[in-house]
């Protein structure tokens, strides 16, 4: 959940397959200030992914962008979590 709070190092961020334009693949934006995100998976296919190496006490940012024939989405939100 967006803005969650004492999430583990472990965590195994998941999102759903959006409605209308199906999306073959998934980019990944990760890290710790959201003006600055890195792309950390491109064009992946499933809808999870697993960052590694959390430090505690830190708050994450990132960012699902759908992928399809047509191009990237846009408009996608920056999501956020701190571990504890």
């Amino acid at each position: 959940t967006d803005v969650s709070t004492d999430v583990s190092t472990d965590v195994v961020l998941s999102w759903e397959q959006g409605t209308g334009a199906i999306a073959t693949g998934y980019s990944v934006w990760f890290g710790t200030d959201p003006g600055s995100l890195s792309e950390v998976a491109s064009n992946q296919p499933g809808t999870t992914f697993a960052p590694q190496g959390l430090q505690h006490e830190t708050t994450y940012y990132w960012q699902v962008v759908p992928q399809n024939t047509i191009g990237s989405a846009t408009g996608c939100s920056i999501l956020s979590f701190t571990t504890g």
